[in-house]
């Protein structure tokens, strides 16, 4: 799921930079942004404990934990955690992690194609733009 994300990613970001080239910026601080809204370096259900003991209703605090896991990334740490890492067993697992993974998966594989199709209808201009 991730390699489908990333080339998809990879391409527009490719076709755009050719005409902006300011993108190859924004690419550092969406990574650093992205490192920090993924689980990699805490377990995700510090984000649910954290949205729990908000003073939020219960049904933004739901809304936003769904926006939380609706990420890609998040979904694919979790499911790397739950499969390798052996000290998280104690810890709580996400509910139907394999039905989100395969939405997530069927969603990136139909942003691949958009993306395939747009750096295809973009490249005729790349010689001209460089």
């Amino acid at each position: 799921m991730l390699v489908v994300y990333a080339t998809a990613l990879g391409l527009v970001l490719s076709a755009v930079n050719v005409y902006l080239r300011d993108v190859q910026y924004l690419v550092d601080i969406g990574v650093m942004i992205f490192f920090w809204l993924s689980p990699i370096v805490y377990a995700w259900h510090f984000v649910q404990d954290t949205l729990a003991d908000t003073t939020l209703s219960s049904g933004v605090s739901d809304a936003l934990l769904q926006l939380y896991l609706a990420n890609p990334v998040t979904l694919a740490v979790i499911g790397f955690q739950e499969t390798f890492w052996v000290a998280g067993d104690a810890l709580p697992a996400l509910p139907d992690l394999a039905a989100r993974l395969g939405v997530a998966l069927a969603v990136g594989v139909v942003l691949l194609w958009v993306a395939q199709r747009s750096f295809t209808r973009l490249q005729a201009n790349f010689a001209q733009e460089l």
